[in-house]
């Protein structure tokens, strides 16, 4: 009866909003989802579909920003997948790896990288699907990736000090 009580009264000093209570959770994400989700993005568009693999997109953003999203953890068709790899890459011929390590700490939420033989640095983030992210908060997660990533790079490649 008390953990009864103690659980009731748990409960009701977080409630759950009625929003987050209502939002349908993505537990996988499609070819499909991925151009909706870049449709939801105020002034952006799919630039390419598919170069990726079966469930990726290439898109620009409204100031010009380059971006692929790409679905990982997928079914035999590669289709429905369960990890949402999204990405934003720089063309470069070499970094200096002090302020690459730096940017790392300066914005957590992303990860900073350079591959060489490519000649790219990158800026990227992962989400995991499986127990569910609403759309909203994918939408929000790239939003912040595509505010990093200018910064970083610039971070990076020693046009600020910020």
């Amino acid at each position: 009866m008390i953990r009864t009580a103690l659980a009731a009264l748990s409960l009701s000093l977080f409630p759950l909003s009625a929003s987050a209570q209502q939002a349908p959770m993505l537990t996988s994400v499609s070819p499909e989802m991925l151009e909706g989700l870049v449709a939801r993005m105020e002034g952006h568009s799919v630039a390419a579909l598919g170069e990726l693999g079966t469930t990726s997109v290439r898109a620009v953003s409204d100031s010009g920003l380059n971006y692929v999203l790409v679905g990982t953890s997928c079914d035999e068709v590669g289709t429905s997948c369960g990890g949402l790899d999204m990405k934003v890459y720089f063309a470069v011929e070499s970094v200096d790896y002090e302020r690459l390590n730096m940017a790392n700490l300066k914005w957590s939420a992303a990860s900073t990288w350079y591959d060489p033989d490519a000649g790219a640095l990158g800026v990227s983030t992962y989400m995991i699907l499986d127990y569910g992210q609403t759309v909203e908060n994918v939408e929000f997660a790239l939003k912040v990736l595509l505010s990093i990533a200018p910064e970083s790079f610039k971070y990076v490649m020693g046009q600020t000090e910020q």
